[in-house]
């Protein structure tokens, strides 16, 4: 396996490392890359930032805005959190929740449990100690690989998490939690103190982490200076550009969303004498597949649900939506 622990706190730049590792035939081991991000949220790539973020509260607060290129929810880091990355390759035929499963959670875990944190996957991507999520993971497919990323909130700002992050009732009602800060906790909360009785620190954890991740069969890899100028060139054409970012908000002439087990779902349609002109399709689901290609199979179909599942067709739709089924994609567009 090769390490990568790029330096600073950009999560714009972060996100460009990733994809530059995606598309670059030279990395064929899998890599696992640990990083920070100071006071950021992180917009789901299906996400609409002004539904999910205080933007008033974000601007006051100097946080960074950055939509990641995965699906799944809204997350906020700082320098209480750290974030780790698996790129592993990958063929169509594998499930990607068994790669999340085995591959991404199954290790995570297992560090926080040397550590004595009593973590366990629960649901679709929620690692949790006693009923608390510590961490969330997403992940998307691109040349012949598969990136999976997550948090973990180790000493983080939960306060100020609250503040930025806009809970969506739906997403709660059913688990009776009135709150985003209800159902998170920071895992400095369940780690048993050192010897003086104190703590570790988030740095002290972070080494602890690697070190039960690793173990000694991996190859460090820094990033050379031509490397770093194009991971910059990424970042500045895509995570830190605001038509990336705010690009996704849609006009629309219909609207409806729905919650399902699989993630919140809202589509947006142009309708015009019956037809799909326009389609744009959004929430936290967890697909690994560009959303676009789904959107653009449904332009230009009569707006029923026969049309739509024969334009559907056999296109394996859990690649786009993650958990969300065909009945249930039909049931938020006809319901």
């Amino acid at each position: 396996m090769i390490y990568i622990e790029p330096q600073g706190t950009c999560a714009a730049f972060h996100f460009a490392a990733e994809e530059y590792l995606m598309q670059n035939s030279k990395f064929t081991e899998p890599i696992l890359m640990i990083w920070q991000a100071a006071n950021c949220a992180m917009l789901g790539v299906n996400q609409i930032a002004e539904a999910e973020i205080n933007m008033i509260k974000a601007k006051e607060q100097g946080a960074q805005i950055v939509r990641r290129q995965s699906g799944g929810g809204t997350i906020y880091t700082d320098m209480g959190s750290l974030l780790y990355t698996f790129i592993l390759p990958y063929k169509n035929e594998h499930s990607p929740i068994d790669v999340l499963r085995k591959h991404v959670a199954a290790p995570v875990i297992f560090a926080l449990r040397q550590l004595g944190v009593a973590a366990e996957l629960i649901g679709r991507n929620d690692i949790l100690v006693d009923g608390k999520k510590i961490s969330g993971l997403a992940q998307y497919a691109k040349n012949g690989k598969i990136l999976t990323h997550g948090s973990l909130l180790y000493n983080t700002n939960l306060d100020m998490l609250t503040e930025l992050i806009t809970a969506n009732p739906e997403k709660f009602q059913s688990k009776a939690l009135a709150s985003v800060r209800s159902r998170v906790e920071n895992i400095v909360n369940y780690i048993p103190p050192k010897q003086n009785g104190e703590k570790p620190t988030t740095n002290e954890f972070w080494a602890q982490l690697k070190q039960n991740l690793l173990h000694s069969n991996f190859t460090g890899y820094s990033f050379s200076s031509h490397e770093t100028a194009e991971i910059n060139t990424i970042r500045d054409e895509k995570y830190a550009n605001d038509k990336w970012t705010s690009g996704r908000t849609p006009n629309y002439t219909y609207k409806n969303s729905r919650r399902f087990d699989g993630g919140t779902l809202e589509v947006f349609f142009n309708v015009q004498n019956g037809l799909i002109t326009n389609c744009s399709i959004h929430g936290d689901f967890l697909g690994i597949l560009p959303i676009y290609e789904l959107e653009e199979l449904l332009k230009n179909q009569p707006l029923n649900p026969h049309a739509i599942t024969a334009a559907i067709g056999a296109t394996p739709l859990t690649a786009y939506l993650g958990g969300v089924m065909l009945d249930e994609f039909l049931c938020c567009v006809f319901e």
